[in-house]
């Protein structure tokens, strides 16, 4: 998905020399600031006051890894459309087009069906292990034991999705309140210790994208590092310079808050999903809960 004003994206770091050295180790987004307790702060002035104490120079990245580090190459590893038959085929963690995290990734595409087979036979094995004076032997009871594991892993399944997507979905919320500071100016909104706890959620969420990026861009550890370290210098760099720094800001969160909404959609056909097959045992559940 484009990025807004993505054409004109850090024009400046083209007309660098940069010098190629040793990556430096990745920022922590809560790099300590000495911030007034209590008092309002713009978003220009407190990436001015975070800038100066990370410190970063155009040594510290490469032209090549600032043109791999821009929002419109970072889409691309973040959507693969279907279109795309040869990346299609080749694509790691996609799901509808999109490519998801690894943890998220193998929550949202579990089969919903062949979990609740898997439990119901589970269930099922478990009553015919046991000794004959144990075991229940009316078929009807047996199915309706093994049902409700079925619906109770299914349920689970679901409330694990709802809480992944409220995850997705805060973060969504906090990088869209970030973009609206971030362009309001010389207006100040938020005390400068909440203001500074959405530029940690945005800080993360950018690199985060850039990870999910990586799986099918073809970049190993090293050059992550280095996408890594050139995109803290297009947000923290530019000393002098602070409007460059509030630009790519825009830019960048533009382009995480993007890719939370497109997990966010896509997410909405596992549901479904879900909710279908649940539907099924959802009589058994019912009747466990009447008892």
């Amino acid at each position: 998905m484009p990025t807004e004003d993505d054409q004109t994206f850090g024009q400046q770091n083209l007309m660098h020399t940069f010098e190629a050295i040793p990556r430096t180790d990745l920022l922590p987004p809560d790099m300590p600031v000495e911030l007034v307790e209590n008092r309002k702060v713009t978003f220009s002035k407190l990436i001015n006051m975070v800038s100066y104490r990370y410190g970063l120079t155009k040594a510290d990245t490469t032209i090549e890894d600032l043109e791999r580090a821009r929002p419109m190459n970072i889409d691309r590893g973040l959507y693969i459309p279907k279109e795309d038959k040869e990346r299609t085929e080749q694509a790691e963690h996609l799901y509808q087009e999109v490519v998801f995290p690894s943890p998220q990734f193998g929550l949202i595409t579990r089969s919903p069906r062949g979990l609740a087979n898997r439990a119901y036979a589970k269930t099922q094995a478990a009553n015919d292990r046991k000794p004959a004076d144990q075991k229940q032997t009316d078929r009807d009871i047996v199915h309706a034991t093994a049902s409700r594991a079925a619906g109770h892993a299914l349920e689970k399944r679901a409330d694990d999705l709802e809480e992944l997507r409220n995850g997705i979905s805060a973060e969504l919320i906090a990088l869209r309140a970030l973009r609206r500071e971030i362009g309001s100016g010389g207006r100040a909104h938020y005390r400068a210790e909440n203001l500074d706890k959405l530029r940690q959620r945005g800080h993360t969420s950018i690199h985060q994208a850039v990870e999910a990026a990586a799986i099918n861009l073809g970049w190993d550890n090293q050059l992550v590092d280095g996408v890594q370290q050139a995109v803290n210098y297009n947000l923290y760099g530019y000393h002098g310079h602070n409007n460059q720094r509030i630009k790519n800001w825009r830019q960048y969160t533009w382009m995480a808050g993007n890719y939370a909404k497109a997990r966010i959609k896509a997410m909405a056909v596992s549901q479904r999903a879900t909710s279908v097959v649940l539907k099924r045992y959802q009589p058994f559940l019912d009747e466990a809960d009447q008892e």
